[in-house]
C-alpha cells in the first residue's frame, strides 16, 4: 500500500520535471542573439521602400535601378531580394522563376548572365540588374535591408557567399535577413559583424507548400537556435500571434513589420511597436 502511494506522489514530480524540461528546450530553440539597435538605428528613421519605391504598371516596376532611383530621391532606405545565376552572379529578383516578371518561364539559377540580360521586366526597358549595379546606384545614399532568397532545397550558402563577396567591399550601411535560417546560418559563421534578420509570420495558416513540421518550426521561431538572429521581421497582419507575442517576451529585439499597403498599416504597426517598416504602393511617412 506504501508502494503505491510513493507511485502517486512520484507523478506530479515527473510531470513537474517534463514541464520544465520542455519549456527549457523551448526557449533554447526560440532564443535570438544579441540585438543591434545601435547597427539598425539607421532603418528606423525613414520608412523601408520594398523591392524599391515601385510601380509595376509605370517605367519603373519592382527591384530595378528605376525604382531603386525614385527610392532613394524619395529618401526612403531600400529593400532588395537576391538570388545566383547559372553562372555564379548575384542578381536582383525577387521570384524564383522569372514567368510573372518577364514571362520567361525558367528560374534564375538555370540561366546565364548573357541570357537574363535580355529580359526586361513588366515591358518595360529596364532589365534585371545585377547586385553590383544595385550597389554602384545606392552607393551609401540610404540604407540597404538585403533578403537572402532561397527555398527549401536551394544552395542558400552559394547565394550568400556571392551576395557577401559584392557587400564586402560596399562602404554603405546594410543588414541582412532571410526566412531561410540556413541562409542566415551561413551569415553567423561567416560575416558575424553583419546584423541578421529573421523573417517570420503565420506559416500555420499559409504554409506556402511546407511540410507541417516545417510550418510548425518556422511559426514558432524554433530555427532561431540554427542562426540565432540579430532582429526580427514579421508581417502585420500575423503579429496577433502568440508565437509573436512570445519572441516579444522572451527578447528585446528590435522588430521589423512587413509589408504595410498603407499610411494606416503603417501607423498601426508603430503603434504596436514596431520600429522599422516595410512597405509598397503608396508614399510612405513616419
Amino acid at each position: 500500500m506504501a508502494g503505491k502511494h510513493a507511485k502517486k506522489r512520484r507523478w506530479p514530480i515527473v510531470l513537474g520535471v517534463i514541464v520544465v524540461v520542455l519549456f527549457a528546450a523551448t526557449v533554447f530553440l526560440k532564443m535570438p542573439g544579441e540585438p543591434a539597435t545601435q547597427k539598425l538605428q539607421p532603418f528606423f528613421e525613414q520608412p523601408i521602400a520594398h523591392r524599391g519605391y515601385f510601380d509595376n504598371d509605370s517605367d519603373a516596376p519592382e527591384n530595378t535601378l528605376a525604382a531603386f532611383q525614385r527610392a532613394i530621391d524619395h529618401g526612403y532606405a531600400i529593400e532588395i531580394d537576391t538570388q545566383v545565376t547559372a553562372d555564379g552572379t548575384a542578381v536582383v529578383l525577387h521570384d524564383k522563376s522569372l514567368l510573372r516578371t518577364s514571362g520567361v518561364d525558367k528560374n534564375v539559377e538555370e540561366m546565364t548572365d548573357a541570357e537574363l540580360a535580355q529580359c526586361r521586366v513588366f515591358g518595360t526597358d529596364e532589365h534585371i540588374p545585377t547586385l553590383r549595379e544595385v550597389l554602384d546606384l545606392i552607393a551609401g545614399k540610404v540604407p540597404l535591408l538585403v533578403e537572402i532568397k532561397g527555398e527549401a532545397g536551394d544552395d542558400v550558402a552559394t547565394i550568400s557567399a556571392k551576395t557577401a563577396e559584392e557587400l564586402d567591399s560596399y562602404q554603405g550601411v546594410y543588414v541582412v535577413q532571410s526566412f531561410n535560417p540556413f541562409a542566415l546560418q551561413w551569415w553567423m559563421k561567416n560575416r558575424p559583424e553583419v546584423p541578421r534578420g529573421i523573417l517570420s509570420k503565420d506559416f500555420i495558416a499559409d504554409g506556402e507548400g511546407q511540410s507541417i513540421i516545417n510550418r510548425i518550426a518556422l511559426s514558432g521561431m524554433f530555427t532561431n537556435v540554427l542562426c540565432r538572429p540579430n532582429f526580427l521581421s514579421y508581417e502585420l497582419k500575423s503579429s496577433g500571434q502568440l508565437t509573436f507575442a512570445a519572441m516579444k517576451k522572451l527578447s528585446n529585439l528590435d522588430c521589423f513589420a512587413w509589408t504595410l499597403k498603407s499610411q494606416t498599416e503603417l501607423d498601426e504597426a508603430r503603434a504596436q511597436g514596431f520600429k522599422g517598416f516595410i512597405f509598397d504602393s503608396f508614399e510612405a511617412h513616419l
